[in-house]
């Protein structure tokens, strides 16, 4: 029988991992969105006001022209075209409610972490779990799909998972239990952010690559992101600055504001012009923070206060 959490196991962290790729990580004080070109425009979507179930956005990914999003406690959502899908435990053989996050395969099916393991809505819409019952709690944090077709999974307190086709197979190193952020590079190395340094798969073994010793600016690692330089950015929990590291393996460093103090970098992007955009727990959004579709509409996961499209202006 399928167990929904209570939301207070999912916000344990103080909202960790709201969204990966479409957070805009902010406090809770209510501000107006502007746009401060008066230019393009903006459109909300919020529960009461339009379809979706709630206003709590925790992951969104786009395939195609289907756009996924997590609500938290409520299911995901499909939006094609103007049009809705939900799918919760109401309606659908989905694991939980409580999707932690989300990630697409090129072929089309739809990843899902869960509080209790993985599952996945395959393009012609089956479902399909895996659970690790050995476990007191498989509580993911994030999937990755990899360009060999392996499925990694990070979780908090057990460490990470590897299906290699052949099933998951289950990994966990003292000292790296909690597995925050997950990412391939442009060799094929899959790099594990964890809460105590930086991990690299080789593809034949794992080893601790960087920690504060050797450039990290903390230990925490909370977001990976490759950019399109084939550079690996590397945001933290209370770092001063952002770490990048290039194809050379060297570790660079990036001060996001220009002072001593510390960014808890949740989530980071790059835009079509090729800006880099950084979202904070604490301090805000650095440049930018969210997803294109493929008409380059700009879409933001907000906490409270459901999505925002935002309409480019034609150039």
């Amino acid at each position: 029988m399928k167990e929904t959490r209570p939301i207070w196991i999912m916000l344990k962290f103080s909202g960790i991992f709201l969204i990966i790729l479409c957070l805009t990580a902010c406090d809770k004080t209510e501000y107006a969105l502007l746009d401060p070109g008066t230019v393009g425009g903006w459109t909300q979507y919020k529960s009461g006001t339009s379809k979706i179930p709630g206003n709590l956005v925790w992951d969104i990914e786009l395939y195609k022209d289907n756009l996924w999003v997590s609500f938290l406690g409520k299911g995901v959502g499909v939006y094609t075209k103007g049009t809705w899908t939900f799918y919760n435990e109401s309606n659908s053989d989905i694991l939980n409610n409580y999707i932690t996050d989300l990630e697409i395969t090129p072929s089309g099916d739809v990843l899902m972490g869960t509080p209790d393991g993985i599952c996945m809505r395959t393009a012609a819409g089956a479902w399909i779990y895996y659970q690790d019952e050995s476990v007191t709690a498989m509580d993911i944090n994030e999937v990755k799909y990899t360009s060999a077709g392996d499925i990694w999974i990070g979780t908090d307190g057990e460490g990470f998972y590897v299906d290699f086709g052949d099933g998951f197979q289950h990994y966990k190193f003292s000292g790296f239990e909690n597995v925050n952020a997950l990412e391939e590079d442009s060799k094929g190395h899959i790099w594990v952010g964890t809460d105590n340094g930086l991990l690299m798969y080789d593809g034949s073994s794992i080893s601790l690559v960087f920690n504060t010793t050797n450039g990290l600016p903390s230990d925490a690692v909370t977001a990976l992101f490759l950019d399109k330089q084939n550079n690996l950015w590397v945001g933290t929990d209370g770092g001063v600055t952002v770490s990048w590291i290039n194809t050379a393996g060297k570790i660079n460093q990036l001060n996001l504001r220009n002072s001593s103090a510390g960014n808890y970098i949740m989530d980071i992007y790059q835009d079509r012009k090729g800006d880099l955009w950084f979202a904070t727990w604490f301090d805000g959004l650095i440049r930018y923070d969210g997803h294109e579709d493929n008409s380059g509409n700009i879409w933001i996961g907000l906490w409270s206060q459901g999505l925002i499209k935002y309409e480019l202006p034609l150039e």
